[in-house]
């Protein structure tokens, strides 16, 4: 299970389903190492995907690698390198409620049945630019073989 939970990780790290998120800046901010003061009540929006495939975080980000997400590497990574649910005070609560229920899916799925890739199935997934919520631009064509 700590396995499926870095897969689970990775995957949300390179299909995080926000491709943005909002906050308020709730006081005046100066940006370590610059000039630069983010003005108190200033609408700052942070760019989940370009986060989440910075090769300063995630080196080659875009291969797909759950050992990103070992304790070991998870320890040594700044914290708001990784945001699929949000960080800080309006981090999503039900973070460990749905890495349970994705996990319990994907072992129901994979108990009932043989998934593999078909000729359709592209290489990497292209997102859809009109879509609010990240989702694949073409969907995702897979072969499921039931299991006896």
């Amino acid at each position: 299970m700590k396995y499926l939970r870095q897969v689970v990780s990775e995957a949300l790290r390179k299909y995080t389903p926000l491709t943005l998120i909002f906050r308020r800046c709730t006081k005046d901010y100066k940006i370590p190492d610059t000039s630069i003061v983010i003005e108190k009540g200033t609408l700052v929006l942070m760019p989940l995907r370009s986060i989440h495939e910075d090769p300063d975080h995630y080196p080659n980000p875009e291969a797909f690698d759950p050992e990103r997400f070992s304790d070991e590497n998870s320890a040594s990574r700044h914290i708001a390198a990784y945001m699929p649910f949000g960080i800080g005070p309006r981090f999503c609560p039900a973070v460990l409620y749905s890495h349970i229920n994705i996990r319990t899916a994907l072992v129901f799925l994979l108990r009932q049945f043989e998934i593999r890739v078909t000729e359709e199935t592209p290489e990497y997934l292209q997102p859809n630019p009109l879509a609010f919520l990240m989702s694949p631009k073409n969907g995702i064509p897979l072969a499921f073989k039931k299991r006896h």
